[in-house]
C-alpha cells in the first residue's frame, strides 16, 4: 500500500469544507476572491463562477474502485475520511479505520485514527475464503484447526473435534491479542452511507 499524500493544514480544510457529523458528508464552503488568480477573467469573476457552481454543494462525491469517497483540493486527490479526521482532530494518523467496515460511512462515530496493525485487527473476512469463520479451517487429520495471524506471524490455536470449539478458540485468541470485536465480519459491499 502506498503512503497517503500529506494532507493540507486543518485551518485550510476548515475554511474550504463543512462537515456534517451525522451524515458523514462534506460540503464546499463559499470561497473568497483571494483564493483565485486573475487570468483570462478577474479573480472576482472566477470566484463568483466557482461559488455559483460549487458553494453549498456536496464535496468528495467520487467513489474509487477501492470503495472510498475521494475528492480533489488544489489538484491533489485525497480520501474523504482522512480529510475529515484532520478537520476533526488536527492529526494525521497512519490510517483511519471505518469501525463498522463500511468505507462510505464517514460519520464521526464510525472513524478512529489507528496504526496499520490496529486497522488489520478490524478487517472483514476475505471474500475468497473457503471457511465461513475467520481463522478456522478443516484440519488435515480430521476435525477443525483454529489459528490467528499476529504481526505477520501465524499462530496455531489448536485442533478441535467440533467447529464450535474451534470458533470459540479463535474468538478467545482475538480477545487475547487485542482484535476489534468487528474483526472477521462478512465483507461489506460498497454502498451509500
Amino acid at each position: 500500500m502506498t503512503k497517503p499524500a500529506k494532507l493540507p493544514e486543518r485551518e485550510m480544510l476548515n475554511s474550504l469544507l463543512d462537515y456534517n457529523e451525522d451524515t458523514g458528508l462534506l460540503y464546499w464552503k463559499a470561497r473568497v476572491a483571494s483564493l483565485f488568480e486573475s487570468g483570462k477573467h478577474s479573480a472576482e469573476h472566477t470566484c463568483n463562477r466557482w461559488n455559483s457552481k460549487f458553494a453549498g454543494k456536496e464535496a468528495f462525491t467520487c467513489v474509487g474502485t477501492d470503495g472510498y469517497r475521494k475528492g480533489s483540493i488544489n489538484n491533489h486527490l485525497y480520501r474523504a475520511h482522512r480529510i475529515i479526521w484532520k478537520m476533526l482532530t488536527g492529526e494525521e494518523p497512519p490510517e483511519v479505520d471505518h469501525i463498522n467496515g463500511t468505507r462510505l460511512d464517514n460519520r464521526k462515530v464510525n472513524l478512529r485514527g489507528v496504526t496499520s496493525t490496529e486497522n488489520r485487527r478490524n478487517a472483514a473476512r476475505h471474500r475468497d475464503t473457503k471457511s465461513p469463520h475467520n481463522g478456522v479451517r478443516k484440519a488435515p487429520q480430521g476435525g477443525w484447526q483454529s489459528y490467528i495471524t499476529v504481526d505477520y506471524k501465524w499462530i496455531n490455536l489448536g485442533c478441535y473435534s467440533s467447529l464450535e470449539e474451534a470458533v470459540a478458540a479463535r474468538k478467545a485468541g482475538e480477545l487475547a491479542f487485542g482484535f476489534h470485536p468487528n474483526h472477521g465480519r462478512a465483507a461489506a459491499l460498497p454502498k451509500e452511507a
